[in-house]
């Protein structure tokens, strides 16, 4: 996956970006570190947070609460689909535009104004 800084640069109004992954899975670290010269190059700050675990989103929303990111980046690991509902039901409650690398996880939890690279 090539993310092209123009996929960055093209959101309003955004200067932080949180990225949640799940660090147990390489794909999934390298999914964000992939991101990482996108973000730079567009002069975002990029944040990411983990979750390993299905009880370890309420620590991750909290955070992401008190940071208060104009986006949400999310992986596409197996963590991220089987909680997909439930991040994207923070998402809307929390009004935080969420980005996904596969159309498939728009389609399925939707969210505030989402962007496919």
């Amino acid at each position: 996956m090539n993310v092209p800084p123009s996929a960055l640069q093209s959101l309003p109004k955004v200067a932080r970006v949180a990225a949640l992954y799940e660090p147990a899975i390489p794909a999934s670290v390298h999914e964000v570190k992939e991101v990482l010269p996108a973000a730079a190059h567009a002069r975002l700050t990029l944040r990411s947070s983990e979750a390993r675990d299905t009880g370890g989103f309420e620590r991750v929303f909290a955070a992401l609460n008190k940071q208060r990111p104009d986006r949400l980046f999310l992986t596409q690991r197996p963590l991220m689909l089987a909680n997909g509902k439930r991040i994207a039901d923070f998402a809307l409650k929390s009004k935080l535009p969420s980005m996904y690398i596969r159309k498939e996880f728009v389609e399925s939890f939707g969210s505030l104004p989402a962007v496919q690279p």
